[in-house]
């Protein structure tokens, strides 16, 4: 009887280790196509955020040139 437990603890115990490797691997797997995809957001987000950057620019831009305009024409 003694033996039986002992045998079934190691088949349990392969089982077990063997889901848990399984589960570990395709966790890292998602993990990495998490990150992969993340990166990818950030970077199109710094994207986004430059082109704002760009915008915001050209409008400050438009305005220096419209108060220099306005002085111009003494208003």
């Amino acid at each position: 009887m003694f033996i039986i437990d002992w045998l079934y603890l190691y088949l349990v115990g392969i089982f077990f280790s063997d889901f848990l490797t399984s589960f570990a691997r395709v966790s890292l797997s998602f993990f990495f196509i998490y990150i992969k995809y993340l990166s990818k957001i950030i970077l199109l987000t710094n994207i986004v955020n430059v082109e704002l950057l760009y915008f915001a620019e050209i409008n400050n831009t438009l305005k220096f040139s419209n108060k220099l305009l306005m002085i111009n024409q003494g208003k």
